[in-house]
C-alpha cells in the first residue's frame, strides 16, 4: 500500500486521478464512485461511525473451547469503543449434537467483560441436525463502553462437548 504522506510512491495514473479529484472538490463538485480507484476506500478509511461488518467462522473445537477460551470476533481499536449493532449467528448442527454448555454471550475484553448483546440460548448450539440463523440486537439498556477492548464470544455456564457442528458469527458494529 502506498504511503499517503509520500506522493512519490503513487503511480502517474494515481497521481493524475488524485489531482483531478482534488480539482473537482475544490470546485464544489462531487466525486462519483466510478472515479475512485479500486480498493482505495476501505472500512478503516471511513468515518468511525460507519457501520462495519466482520464475519468469523467457528469450528466445533472453537465452540467447545469458548467457555474457557473466548474467541475474538472484533479486534480492539486503539482509543475507540466498539458498539455492537447486531449479531447473526448462523449455526450448522449435525447428527452428532453438542451437549451441555451455557448461553452464548458477546462481551467486551474476555469472558468476564460487560455483555454487549442479549444471550443466545444454548439450545441453538445443542440443536439436532440443521441450520439456524439467530439474530440479536445490541443491549438496549445503558452500557458503559470499554475503550481499547475487543468483542469476544463465549458461553456462560459450562463448556459444550461432543458436537461436530460449526457456526459463523456475523457482527455489525461501529466505533465511537
Amino acid at each position: 500500500m502506498p504511503n499517503p504522506n509520500n506522493l512519490n510512491n503513487l503511480s502517474d495514473r494515481a497521481k493524475r486521478a488524485l489531482f483531478d479529484q482534488l480539482q473537482k472538490v475544490a470546485q464544489g463538485e462531487t466525486i462519483t464512485t466510478s472515479e475512485i480507484e479500486d480498493e482505495a476506500v476501505t472500512s478503516d478509511k471511513l468515518d468511525v461511525g460507519t457501520i462495519k461488518t466482520v464475519e468469523v467462522a467457528l469450528t466445533a473445537a472453537n465452540l467447545i473451547a469458548m467457555y474457557t477460551t473466548p474467541i475474538e470476533l472484533v479486534a480492539a481499536v486503539a482509543d475507540k469503543t466498539i458498539v455492537v449493532d447486531d449479531i447473526c449467528l448462523k449455526t450448522v448442527t449435525t447428527a452428532t449434537q453438542f451437549a451441555n454448555g451455557g448461553a452464548v454471550e458477546l462481551r467486551y475484553t474476555d469472558g468476564s467483560g460487560a455483555k454487549v448483546t442479549a444471550d443466545i440460548a444454548a439450545a441453538v448450539i445443542t440443536a439436532g441436525a440443521g441450520t439456524s440463523f439467530t439474530i440479536n440486537k445490541s443491549i438496549i439498556t445503558s452500557l458503559t463502553g470499554v475503550v481499547n477492548s475487543p468483542i469476544v464470544i463465549t458461553n456462560a455456564a459450562a463448556a459444550f462437548d461432543t458436537g461436530t457442528g460449526t457456526a459463523t458469527a456475523t457482527v455489525r458494529y461501529h466505533l465511537i
